[in-house]
């Protein structure tokens, strides 16, 4: 019988032999990463390359708001974390949606955790009394791809304000459902077509849990804004006070 140091000498063995064979490789940019440990999830080129924003901007126009009162043409304020244009932000969503490579999720909730302590700060708001409600995928589309990248930021989100002991928004991931399948929002070009593809696709399931909320509505990446429109119409149809849509991304 093994003893306990045999056990975990060959757990090293085996943990060394995996990342010679298939060694760790930053999601920015695919570089080899230095060393073997598994907190690294950045190089430090790609982490030096992504700057956080510090505002709050409207969706349909991309103006930085002085408030956080949003423009009349749109029905959210949006909060991003940072660029899209950046390139390692761009391989990071990428690696998350279609490589699959599910621990890119902490990358962006950290990003994430970081812009909403700035805007804390800089707009005197208190998120710990807030509803997070990730923008959730058709069941087909789940099935498709696996999970739910947005859901899988938001728990992600949550535990960062967890390990750092402040109080945490609330959470639901079955309050807001999709209800019916369209094609993926990437193949419609147009904010025309993005808004034809995506009318009337959201609904509320339990209206008493929106009563006069704000909400922090979440996805990845924000383009046209169409999806988040859409998504803020039902919730505040619902009785929801405020919407307000945080992305790792936006498309400026």
């Amino acid at each position: 019988m093994f003893s306990k140091i045999a056990v975990m000498k060959l757990r090293n063995i085996i943990f060394s032999l995996g990342t010679l064979l298939f060694p760790m490789r930053c999601p920015g940019c695919n570089t080899v990463m230095p060393g073997s440990d598994p907190s690294t999830r950045l190089c430090e080129t790609c982490q030096n390359s992504i700057a956080l924003l510090s505002g709050v901007y409207c969706s349909v126009c991309g103006r930085r708001l002085s408030e956080t009162v949003r423009h009349p043409h749109s029905n959210h304020i949006l909060f991003p974390a940072t660029d899209f244009k950046t390139t390692a932000i761009r391989n990071c969503i990428h690696a998350l949606k279609y490589r699959r490579e599910r621990l890119v999720a902490r990358i962006c909730a950290e990003l994430l955790f970081l812009y909403l302590k700035k805007i804390e700060r800089s707009y005197d708001l208190s998120f710990g009394k807030w509803l997070l409600i990730p923008i959730p995928l058709h069941p087909r589309r789940a099935r498709e791809r696996g999970f739910n990248q947005s859901e899988l930021i938001a728990k992600e989100l949550l535990s960062c304000y967890s390990k750092a002991k402040q109080p945490a928004p609330s959470f639901s991931a079955s309050l807001l459902a999709r209800t019916a399948y369209a094609p993926a929002q990437v193949r419609s070009k147009t904010r025309k077509a993005r808004q034809k593809n995506l009318e009337g696709m959201f609904a509320v399931r339990d209206a008493m849990e929106l009563k006069n909320q704000d909400i922090l509505l979440l996805d990845d990446v924000s383009t046209t804004g169409t999806t988040l429109h859409e998504a803020s119409a039902a919730l505040l149809r619902a009785g929801a006070r405020r919407v307000f849509a945080l992305v790792v991304a936006k498309v400026f």
